[in-house]
């Protein structure tokens, strides 16, 4: 009963989360509407200093409202470092404060060593991150391809997990299996049922040296058409 309930809810949050990234879609598209309406109806009001300003701060914050949505949908490291360099950066160019700018450009500076040292490769943009109880189906869908064999449909956790005992390798957090390129790597496990909480995909270094300006989704179909 417990486990039931776990994975209900879990499900539960993950339709939360589709509800959220819809509904802040919708107050962006029509901010963008009333910004984009307001700029070309008003052309010269923003040659002042202080409507100026206003402009900016508006333009700014709904592109930091685009970047939440990001990583709203893809929560990489990736995602949240470039919310937090918008965040600050409009900071730092609407507040004139000295403390301000120093605290501000320590903060860009900070983000961008955390960014370079401390993520792993397996971070990166190109990437998609999943729930372990989401299905193969859905992850294909998301991925637009059938990279993964849909078993009985079954999780995608579910699945990893299976193909490593069959490979005879251990069911840990870090593990991972190869298929047509791709990386698919176990998050942490749940201590009560040994499932995967979090699954990520990976393009391997070979395909990304072979096509390194492709999105992840030309370079699934790049490698299915060259089997």
């Amino acid at each position: 009963m417990r486990i039931y309930i776990r994975r209900k809810l879990e499900r539960l949050v993950g339709y939360l989360e589709i509800i959220i990234a819809i509904a802040v879609t919708l107050v962006i598209a029509i901010c963008i509407g009333s910004f984009v309406v307001r700029v070309v109806s008003e052309p010269f009001a923003i040659q002042t200093a202080e409507r100026f300003y206003q402009f900016l701060d508006d333009a700014l914050s709904l592109i930091i409202g685009i970047e939440f949505l990001k990583m709203l949908i893809i929560p990489t490291s990736d995602n949240v470092i470039e919310t937090l360099l918008f965040a600050v950066s409009r900071h730092i160019i609407l507040d004139h404060g000295t403390d301000v700018m120093i605290l501000g450009v320590l903060s860009v500076a900070i983000l961008f060593l955390i960014k370079k040292y401390f993520l792993s490769e397996f971070d990166e943009i190109s990437s998609y991150h999943f729930r372990g109880s989401t299905t193969v189906n859905s992850v294909n869908a998301t991925m637009q391809s059938d990279l993964i064999p849909d078993e009985a449909n079954q999780s995608i956790g579910q699945f990893v997990v299976n193909r490593l005992k069959e490979e005879n390798k251990p069911v840990e957090k870090g593990s991972s299996i190869n298929i047509d390129g791709f990386i698919i790597r176990l998050g942490s496990l749940d201590k009560i049922t040994g499932l995967p909480k979090k699954v990520s995909v990976h393009p391997t270094n070979e395909t990304e040296e072979s096509s390194e300006d492709l999105s992840i989704v030309d370079k699934i179909k790049k490698i299915r058409e060259n089997k």
